[in-house]
């Protein structure tokens, strides 16, 4: 399966998602009095564990330095292979968000779409999806954290250059810049498709025909400027989607 498929679309540390779209801007209540929260503590091992990651994330483009009005602190979580992510707690930010309608699908209405004829699926997981969408200048500024490096010592801000994790509307506007790229694609014959976020299921009764419609959507959208967890693509008769086990179009 994995011949006919384009190997751009793999993720890895090296290479970001990239969609060309309009950026986004991010509406928040009385913008003029600037969010400040000073950083929190963090050990000499945490620091030493997330200067790998922001410098990757400087290098990319997904962070940039500059000075902003606003300030918000961030984590360092450690993984269980013993890298760290980089978390940034944006509850305050979240608070003070002018919301969108949500037009997130409910997950029930989506399998439901399911019936029993549908006996094989694949599932495929956008990586790091939100990174792929680009912020406006001014909603940047939004998005600032401290940063003092380890070893250096230099102490700067640094801001998001695209939609973070752990914004409140990342999800519904990630969703809704997917949704008008899904326009541009057709499903074949005899398979559903269903998105939801950053996942995606294909089912149908032939495994030849879930294979094929498999290998066109991973092309899609590694022409599109997404990456896929090759680690997460499942290609079974049961598989796990949106927290359900579904086989033979029943879900448990």
């Amino acid at each position: 399966m994995r011949k006919k498929i384009n190997s751009e679309v793999w993720y890895t540390p090296d290479s970001v998602g990239r969609l060309n779209i309009p950026p986004f801007s991010v509406i928040i209540k009385d913008p003029e009095t600037p969010i400040r929260v000073k950083q929190y503590p963090i050990s000499p091992e945490g620091k030493n564990g997330l200067k790998p990651e922001i410098e990757r994330l400087l290098s990319k483009g997904l962070l940039e330095s500059r000075m902003s009005p606003f300030n918000t602190p961030i984590l360092p979580i450690k993984k269980a292979d013993g890298s760290y992510r980089l978390v940034h707690d944006l509850r305050e930010i979240n608070k003070r968000t002018v919301a969108r309608f949500p037009v997130v699908a409910n997950p029930y209405t989506l399998l439901s779409r399911l019936g029993p004829e549908k006996q094989y699926y694949s599932v495929i997981d956008l990586k790091d999806a939100f990174w792929a969408c680009p912020l406006d200048e001014k909603s940047r500024d939004y998005f600032a954290f401290e940063w003092e490096d380890p070893v250096t010592h230099r102490r700067q801000q640094l801001r998001w250059t695209v939609l973070p994790q752990g914004f409140t509307e990342s999800p519904n506007l990630f969703g809704q810049a997917l949704e008008q790229i899904l326009q541009e694609y057709q499903t074949g014959e005899g398979v559903t498709l269903i998105q939801y976020v950053d996942d995606f299921l294909i089912a149908g009764e032939a495994e030849d025909k879930v294979r094929a419609e498999s290998i066109r959507l991973l092309n899609f959208l590694s022409a599109k400027g997404l990456k896929v967890s090759k680690a997460k693509l499942q290609f079974v008769e049961e598989v796990k989607y949106l927290g359900h086990y579904l086989r033979k179009g029943r879900r448990k």
